[in-house]
């Protein structure tokens, strides 16, 4: 019978066969640790190096990255000093007795009109008559618009009632008597006088069209100012003089279309507003006060509901009738947020016409570029993109459209590619607007040195129309920005 060995002896046994194999990979771990240890410090990152070596490492691929990147062009401009002419904004003076002495570069003239005065006879329109009497020819050939209001009850037109005979038999309305003055005030709610008065505006629309810039809505009150004259009948209701706000919104649609203060129908329908008066201190305040807080209207028995960004997403006018001082004009004109004016300037003080000049540098949009980046060069079919810091020194924003576009003119100045940008200045209010905009140029473009230039342009044909109020170099109205090579 074979002996069984003791357990001990085998345990043994078994590790003095596998000492050698024990021992070989023992030695084996220590060679292939000591040789780490030594290839990492022959390359320099060993443990006591590594927090220097890292950071350094970083710097220079950081740096190398950098070299690799286009060097950045920076401009900054001053603002224009003096009165810049802006489209559709400003001091408007008489188109009928200013011609004169009116600047060259006048963008708006006033004009008010009667219905005797534009259709003495059914539907016989008087309209060539009108453009000679406001001389519009020569407004046209200056480039100015029309702010037109239409009135059919006008103090000091010279006639009893304004409204031409023919129409005068059929319609129903009220004689007074104003400051001396034999006056007629017509039936506002009469049918026959809202269907006359629609066709009137429908023929004023398609004749002057291209030559208005504001429509004011003056059929209503005294002077059109929606305020009915001392011993006048009052006005009508809102359900009445919503029809007059819809046939002027509907007549002259796709123009800017002014209410006389913030009646819901009118603001329903982006019209902006006029005050009639600036120079009635007393009325004037009123009348910004309705559109801040709102209130009651007595003339119409309406509640007026608050429009606090009145001049901000519509445009706002006013008129410079009487006159309580140069100092609180100029203080309601801001107040106001008044894109322009309408003022006769024969009958200014050389006070107020010094405050009118002081005015006219402030009301409206003013908008000029305080600085502006880009890469200082670009490859044919890639974009440029462009970092623009945009002030708007004014007091209103624009009143329409502006897109803002980009262009890229040759050594001799002509564009040699263009591009409008998704950013328009309408957008821009008052104070400072930061906006990143793109030209992309094209896969066949001469490589060399060209010009890049920015302009403000009309959304029609997008060619430059407006002049930013910056002291920079200009071809025609593209404001030149700096250089920009095509490689």
């Amino acid at each position: 019978m074979a002996r069984i060995p003791k357990p001990r002896i085998l345990v043994r046994k078994m590790k003095a066969k596998l000492q050698p194999a024990r021992r070989a990979a023992s030695h084996a771990g220590r060679r292939m640790r000591t040789g780490t240890r030594r290839s990492m410090t022959n390359m320099g990152v060993g443990r006591t190096r590594s927090l220097l070596v890292l950071p350094l490492l970083i710097v220079l691929i950081v740096a190398a990255a950098q070299m690799r990147l286009p060097r950045v062009e920076t401009v900054r401009f001053l603002p224009a000093e003096g009165i810049v002419r802006s489209p559709m904004a400003g001091v408007a003076v008489s188109a009928r007795e200013d011609i004169a002495a009116a600047p060259e570069e006048t963008a708006l003239v006033w004009a008010k009109a009667t219905w005797r005065e534009l259709e003495p006879e059914e539907g016989e329109y008087a309209f060539d008559e009108f453009d000679e009497a406001i001389h519009l020819d020569e407004w046209r050939r200056r480039g100015a618009k029309l702010v037109l209001r239409l009135s059919l009850d006008s103090p000091g037109s010279g006639y009893v009632c304004d409204l031409p005979d023919w129409l005068r038999e059929r319609v129903d309305g009220e004689a007074y008597s104003s400051g001396g003055e034999a006056r007629f005030a017509p039936d506002y709610a009469d049918p026959a006088l809202q269907d006359k008065h629609f066709l009137l505006l429908q023929a004023i629309a398609r004749r002057y069209a291209d030559d208005i810039a504001y429509v004011e809505i003056g059929s209503l009150g005294s002077d059109g100012a929606w305020t009915a004259a001392e011993g006048a009948p009052p006005l009508p209701m809102t359900d009445v003089t919503g029809v007059y706000i819809w046939q002027y919104c509907t007549a002259f649609e796709g123009q800017i279309v002014l209410a006389a203060g913030p009646y819901h129908e009118a603001v329903l329908q982006n019209a902006g507003a006029y005050l009639a008066d600036m120079g009635d201190g007393e009325r004037a305040w009123e009348w910004v006060n309705r559109y801040r807080f709102g209130g009651w209207d007595e003339q119409i028995g309406a509640l007026l509901r608050p429009e606090p960004e009145y001049g901000l997403k519509a445009p706002a006018g006013a008129w410079l009738g009487s006159a309580d001082g140069a100092d609180a004009i100029e203080r309601l004109a801001q107040e106001a947020r008044a894109t322009y004016i309408c003022v006769e300037q024969s009958a200014l003080s050389p006070e107020m016409r010094a405050a009118v000049e002081r005015i006219a540098q402030k009301i409206g949009y003013r908008f000029w570029i305080r600085q502006a980046q880009w890469p200082e060069k670009v490859r044919p079919d890639y974009s440029l993109y462009v970092d623009i810091c945009v002030e708007n020194d004014g007091i209103a924003s624009a009143p329409v459209d502006m897109p803002l576009c980009l262009a890229l003119l040759d050594a001799e100045g002509n564009v040699a590619c263009s591009e409008r940008t998704e950013v328009s200045a309408a957008e821009w209010r008052p104070g400072t607007s930061d906006v990143r905009v793109r030209i992309t140029v094209p896969y066949d473009m001469k490589k060399g040195e060209y010009t890049l230039a920015a302009a403000l342009c009309d959304t029609q044909a997008l060619e430059p129309a407006v002049r930013f109020a910056m002291e920079c170099e200009t071809v025609g109205l593209w404001h030149v920005l700096g250089s920009v090579k095509v490689y």
